[in-house]
């Protein structure tokens, strides 16, 4: 195994270089207590070691037998991976290309609901990226009651409750703009992408002030404009009644009391009163929090104004209803005259796999996939750069046709729009890709 150095602002990391890649794992970005809010990091003693993976988030993986609880996402994400657990998880992992310079920085954010997941799960990969001269971060985030606990007595002196977990990722990215000149990228070009609640998580973070001018275009599947349409935030006094539950679940009688609490307690605690309710989902994502997520940055009708590329995956959940709510933020964004284009088809919304060949010619090729609920789907498949199996969502007619549609306006000559016709993937025939990279204006001059 051959190491490299990279002399960052915060100081020295040692990463390895792959025959395809440098990858620098598990770079400390904060520090944070329970219920705390995260500081970023400023300095490292010594040289910082980033050649192994270290702690993701407590889930319930952490405390049952992930084949047996979540069998399905075992199989596609874990199977024959090793993880280790604590709330202490604010890290990121780096992929660059050997020898970078000024690369475009693709920033993701995994999903999982805001209760599972982490950055170095088997789909996530950034190794394809950087062999095409994109540079890709993944971080870990807190997650749960660990990440997402807003019970009112927890607000702090400036008026902010709950939401720890999307200020990691805010302090991340923070951290990769700071940093990321290090290892060849440009901090000017720093995409952010997500999916499931990761795409939630991304919405939110391009319409908060507290993100500005840190991000130049974003790319959201199967969760854009979810939180806007259906699932709108909840104040932290409206989710009390099942922080309440929580309490009493866990015998204690204050919020305060939750900070000393055991991890497995407290999770067994949230998990009770997530049981108890029919429809948990609104407690258990992110509320207003009154800075990064507000009612006047978070509406439908403020849409940011930088470029977008929103998709869906097909086997997601709900995934009639994810196609849904892009198709709201496309017409959202032609009514606002603000963000540029949307990969869509004329059945739904197009799973952004033209995301990273977008933002440096990256190609993609059929994907054949067999057994569990991804059979029936083999028909027309394709396999997305960081290993991630993007599908066509499965709707009444096949989909033949992908199209690349861009608002009209005062700024259209900006535009360049772009077709391409797709055919049920065959075996060993690759299926045709856009011609010309994606390209639309912005804050950006005109490029992701």
């Amino acid at each position: 195994m051959q190491y490299v150095e990279k002399v960052t602002p915060c100081g020295a990391v040692r990463g390895i270089e792959t025959e395809r890649c440098l990858e620098f794992r598990s770079i400390r970005y904060a520090h944070a207590g329970r219920f705390q809010y995260p500081t970023p990091i400023r300095n490292f003693e010594g040289v910082y070691d980033a050649t192994t993976f270290s702690d993701c988030c407590y889930q319930h993986r952490a405390f049952e037998d992930d084949a047996k609880v979540n069998a399905f996402y075992h199989k596609e994400f874990r199977k024959g991976l090793s993880f280790t657990y604590s709330e202490d998880c604010f890290f990121l992992n780096i992929w660059a290309p050997k020898n970078a310079e000024n690369c475009p920085v693709v920033v993701y954010i995994h999903g999982g609901s805001f209760t599972g997941g982490s950055s170095n799960e088997g789909h996530i990969s950034g190794a394809h990226f950087a062999e095409n001269g994109v540079i890709l971060v993944a971080m870990n985030y807190r997650l749960g009651p660990y990440g997402f606990c807003a019970h009112p007595d927890l607000t702090d002196r400036d008026g902010v409750c709950g939401n720890y977990g999307l200020f990691d990722q805010l302090t991340a990215i923070q951290w990769v703009k700071a940093n990321i000149a290090a290892f060849g990228g440009d901090p000017q070009k720093i995409t952010l992408m997500g999916q499931s609640a990761g795409a939630m998580s991304v919405d939110i973070l391009v319409s908060s002030p507290l993100c500005k001018d840190l991000i130049a275009g974003a790319i959201l599947l199967s969760g854009a404009g979810l939180q806007r349409f259906l699932l709108k935030p909840k104040t932290p006094e409206k989710t009390l009644p099942f922080w309440t539950s929580v309490l009493e679940n866990a015998g204690v009688k204050t919020a305060d009391e939750l900070r000393t609490l055991d991890p497995k307690a407290l999770y067994y605690a949230w998990l009770a009163a997530c049981r108890a309710m029919k429809f948990n989902m609104p407690y258990t994502f992110p509320v207003y929090d009154g800075a990064l997520l507000t009612k006047e940055s978070f509406s439908s009708k403020r849409v940011p104004d930088m470029p977008y590329i929103l998709g869906v995956t097909s086997q997601d959940m709900i995934p009639i209803v994810l196609q849904k709510t892009p198709s709201n933020g496309r017409s959202l964004q032609r009514s606002t005259t603000k963000a540029p284009a949307l990969f869509t088809t004329s059945h739904g919304s197009f799973p952004a796999t033209t995301a990273a060949r977008g933002i440096r010619r990256i190609c993609f090729m059929p994907f054949r996939r067999s057994g569990s609920a991804g059979g029936r789907f083999r028909k027309s498949t394709i396999k997305f750069p960081t290993r991630f199996p993007l599908r066509f969502a499965r709707l009444p007619k096949t989909v033949t046709r992908i199209a690349a549609k861009f608002r009209t306006g005062r700024r259209a000559e900006k535009h360049r729009c772009a077709f391409v016709k797709t055919r049920t993937a065959r075996r060993g025939k690759p299926q045709k890709t856009l011609s010309k990279p994606f390209e639309a204006s912005g804050g950006n001059n005109g490029k992701i």
